[in-house]
């Protein structure tokens, strides 16, 4: 099914790729697709058990089957209407899963809608920003670093409960070692993403989205430290836009003057403060000289 999706119908067979013209056109096509996704979102009920008896693999593996449908043809997935803007919201719920791998399985859907020559046109704005807008968040939540002095007691939890379920082990991974790669490698792989994303939503409706995550009575220094991430990539490729610039000033009063969220004292006292300490310093190297403009240095 995922070799059906990826254009030009080149099928693989062992280790060749053969080229393929088949017996039907676009709009044979399109149709096709279509029932594809009608058929993937009736899988929604199944998705939402597999996800509360924390069977990972099913999960991943429907998401990987939704992403083929869309992302092996952006301009098919765009021309099905509610039906393509469907599958993206479910895609978005698959997103959303606790473990990384099952929002890794979604990535090439987003870098090909964000990619596609029909990104700046009025429908896609009107269809597809509300989309983005929600993603957005969602990405970054999967950015944020684990806490090490928390380990200890989620170790302790989990080794006292069964650990049948394939997911128990999959989901805390990064939580249970002390260490922080899945987070690295998701913010590998994601890092061109935020920054089409960004790029459609334009600085009218990414400064709302990034200040609610900073501003929020939720918000922890793991949060600030993903939207600092985020904000590297931006600042410049909007280094001359004044609203951009009067934004980073204010996060990074925020981030400095910032009391109760443990930020300067997990850099002082962790022993894997490097992450934080060069995601600020990333931040302060990039940020634009004019976001200081006619302000007291901070």
């Amino acid at each position: 099914l995922i070799e059906l999706f990826t254009p030009p119908h080149t099928l693989t067979t062992g280790k060749t790729a053969v080229t393929t013209r088949l017996c039907f056109d676009q709009e044979e096509y399109k149709e096709i697709v279509k029932g594809a996704i009608q058929q993937m979102l009736s899988f929604e009920s199944f998705y939402q058990l597999s996800l509360s008896e924390e069977k990972i693999n099913i999960s991943k593996g429907i998401a990987e089957i939704m992403c083929s449908i869309g992302s092996g043809n952006p301009s098919t997935l765009l021309s099905c209407g509610d039906l393509g803007l469907r599958l993206c919201w479910f895609l978005l719920v698959c997103c959303s899963h606790p473990d990384r791998t099952v929002a890794l399985a979604t990535l090439e859907l987003w870098d090909s809608i964000t990619l596609h020559n029909s990104a700046s046109s009025p429908s896609f704005t009107s269809s597809f920003v509300p989309l983005l807008s929600s993603l957005l968040p969602v990405l970054l939540s999967h950015c944020e670093l684990e806490d090490p002095n928390e380990v200890s007691t989620t170790t302790t939890t989990t080794t006292t409960t069964s650990s049948s379920s394939d997911s128990v082990k999959n989901k805390n991974n990064d939580h249970n070692s002390g260490s922080n790669d899945g987070c690295f490698e998701f913010r590998n792989a994601v890092t061109e993403t935020l920054t089409n994303i960004l790029r459609i939503l334009t600085p009218a409706r990414f400064i709302p989205i990034l200040s609610s995550l900073l501003s929020s009575s939720s918000s922890s220094w793991q949060k600030t430290e993903s939207v600092l991430f985020c904000l590297c990539s931006l600042c410049e490729e909007y280094s001359e836009d004044e609203s951009v610039n009067i934004f980073l000033q204010k996060c990074l009063e925020h981030i400095i003057n910032q009391e109760n969220h443990g930020l300067t004292k997990w850099i002082l006292t962790s022993n894997q403060h490097g992450a934080v300490v060069v995601s600020f310093s990333n931040f302060i190297a990039v940020i634009p000289s004019d976001a200081f403009k006619n302000r007291q240095a901070v």
